[in-house]
C-alpha cells in the first residue's frame, strides 16, 4: 500500500511538471508575434505537400507569418534549415524529422531558445516537444492483420521497409511483427529496405521474385514501394490479385491500382487531420494554453486514428486518394 501511494504521487508529479512545461513555453512565445515554421523532411510526396499546404493555409488565415523548408531527406540539411529559421525569428516550429536520433540536439536548441516545437508525423528521440500524428506501429498492425486474415493465418510474406533508422519505418515494421509473432502459420521469407522509393522497390522486388516466386503477400510500408512491387509483379507475369500488396498513405496511384485489382489495401494517414491537429496544438501552446495528450516514456503525444482503405471502402465512401 505504501509503494502504491508513492507511485500515485510520482504520476501526479509528472503530470504537474508536464502541464507546467506547456504553460511556460507558451508564455515565452507569447511575448512576441507568432511566426510559424514548418521544417519538412521532404516535399517530394503528396502527403508531405498536404502537411505544408494545410499548415500554410491555417497560419495565413490566422494572420501569422509562415516559413517552410525542405530537407530533401538529409538530416544535416534539416538541422541547418531549423537553425536558419531560428535566426529568421521563427518561434513556433512544426518539425517532420528525417532521422529521430540526429535531430535531438536541434530540438534542444529550439528548447534552449524558449521556442515552441511540435513534431509531426515522425518523432525525435528526446527534447521538450509534443508528437502529433498516426502511430505508425498501429498502421503496421492494421496492414498485417488484414493480410493474415485474408490468408486465413497461413502463408508466406515479404516485408518491404522504408529508410533504415527512420522512426516511422522502424515502428511500422514492429507493428507487422506484433501480429506475425502471434500467427505461427505465417512465414516471413525476408525483409528488405526500399527507402520509400518506387524505383528502388521495383528493383528489390524483381530480384526477390526470382528467389521467392511463391510469395503470397508483400507488406510494403508506403504506397510508393507498393507501386514498385506491383510493377515488378507485372513484369514477372503475375496477374492482379495473385499476390497481395499493401501500402500506406492512400495516394491516387495506389487507389487506381486497387480498382484494377493489383493493390490489396492501404492505410490512410489522415494527413489533413494530422496537420490541422499539429497547427492547432502549436498555436494553443504558443498562446500559453494547455492541450490534452498522453504522456509516456518517449514524451507527450496526441494521436490521430488511421483508417484501412480497401475496395469496400472505396465503394462505400468514394475515396479517390491524395
Amino acid at each position: 500500500m505504501k509503494n502504491l501511494k508513492k507511485f500515485i504521487v510520482l504520476i501526479l508529479s509528472l503530470t504537474f511538471v508536464f502541464s507546467l512545461f506547456i504553460v511556460q513555453i507558451g508564455l515565452c512565445a507569447e511575448e512576441e508575434p507568432i511566426k510559424v515554421g514548418f521544417a519538412a523532411r521532404a516535399l517530394d510526396h503528396r502527403v508531405f505537400e498536404i502537411y505544408r499546404d494545410t499548415i500554410k493555409e491555417l497560419a495565413e488565415k490566422d494572420g501569422y507569418e509562415f516559413v517552410t523548408t525542405d530537407a530533401e531527406m538529409d538530416p544535416a540539411k534539416q538541422m541547418a534549415d531549423i537553425e536558419n529559421m531560428l535566426t529568421m525569428g521563427v518561434n513556433a516550429f512544426i518539425v517532420q524529422t528525417s532521422n529521430e536520433a540526429q535531430l535531438v540536439e536541434t530540438v534542444r536548441k529550439i528548447n534552449d531558445a524558449g521556442k515552441v516545437v511540435v513534431m509531426l508525423d515522425s518523432d525525435t528521440a528526446a527534447g521538450q516537444r509534443i508528437f502529433i500524428g498516426i502511430d505508425s506501429r498501429q498502421m503496421g498492425v492494421l496492414s498485417a492483420e488484414y493480410v493474415i486474415g485474408k490468408l486465413n493465418g497461413k502463408g508466406k510474406v515479404i516485408i518491404i521497409s522504408g529508410e533504415p533508422g527512420n522512426y516511422w519505418g522502424i515502428n511500422f515494421v514492429l507493428g507487422y511483427y506484433d501480429v506475425i509473432n502471434k500467427n505461427p502459420g505465417i512465414e516471413v521469407l525476408t525483409q528488405q529496405a526500399a527507402d520509400w522509393n518506387t524505383l528502388k522497390a521495383l528493383k528489390v522486388v524483381q530480384n526477390l521474385l526470382l528467389v521467392h516466386p511463391d510469395v503470397d503477400a508483400f507488406l510494403c510500408s508506403n504506397d510508393q514501394m507498393g507501386i514498385g512491387a506491383i510493377e515488378a509483379l507485372k513484369n514477372a507475369g503475375y496477374q492482379p490479385g495473385e499476390v497481395m500488396v499493401t501500402g500506406a498513405d492512400g495516394v491516387i496511384a495506389a487507389v487506381e491500382l486497387m480498382k484494377q485489382g493489383w493493390f490489396t489495401m492501404t492505410v490512410d494517414k489522415m494527413p489533413h487531420m494530422e496537420a490541422q491537429t499539429a497547427y492547432e496544438t502549436l498555436i494553443t501552446i504558443a498562446k500559453g494554453g494547455r492541450v490534452p495528450c498522453t504522456y509516456g516514456s518517449n514524451g507527450a503525444r496526441i494521436g490521430v486514428q488511421p483508417q484501412v482503405i480497401d475496395m469496400s471502402t472505396l465503394e462505400a465512401t468514394g475515396f479517390e486518394g491524395y
